[in-house]
């Protein structure tokens, strides 16, 4: 009966500390609001690559899992930067999950300018908690792009570069 007892409260730690470890896989704080700025190279079919600074406002809601992304920009770099702007903000931010690395993805994402679109792209960052705190962005490969005039078939938009957080209480993705 004592070896029953015993595997029983070692099951319950081990569940107590199965829990923790999937509660604390998160973006923190939540819910919170920070701003990330940098330097990604942009891609789109039909016009050349460039060199931008994007602009991120993100929200993170209660729990740490999801958010949103409530403003982004393009600016120079590259004198066209300016020239694309975003559609259909706020886009959804969830946390990647397992959580072997801090990672989030940003889903939706969308642009247009110059004639051409970027949409329905998923963005995915890999965030380092160490100040400055940082996240390298990237395109998972999946992102159309569309050029009314000119068929691309086979086009995609891409998207990489490494944004720091500019604003905010320091943001852990754990």
């Amino acid at each position: 009966m004592a070896r029953f007892r015993l595997s029983g409260v070692c099951l319950g730690v081990l569940i107590a500390v199965s829990a923790q470890a999937t509660a604390s896989a998160q973006i923190s704080p939540a819910p919170g609001m920070f701003s990330v700025s940098g330097p990604v190279v942009f891609s789109q079919v039909g016009n050349p690559t460039m060199t931008c600074t994007a602009d991120m406002d993100i929200t993170v809601f209660a729990g740490g899992m999801t958010g949103a992304v409530t403003n982004f920009s393009f600016s120079p770099g590259h004198l066209l930067c300016g020239a694309f702007v975003p559609v259909g903000l706020p886009w959804t931010v969830n946390r990647i999950t397992p959580a072997t690395t801090g990672r989030f993805e940003i889903l939706n994402f969308a642009i247009v300018g110059l004639g051409s679109r970027c949409d329905k792209g998923r963005l995915i960052v890999v965030w380092d908690n160490y100040p400055p705190a940082t996240g390298y962005v990237t395109t998972d490969g999946s992102m159309p792009g569309h050029v009314p005039t000119i068929s691309y078939p086979n086009a995609v938009c891409k998207v990489e570069g490494t944004v720091t957080q500019v604003s905010g209480a320091p943001v852990n993705v754990d």
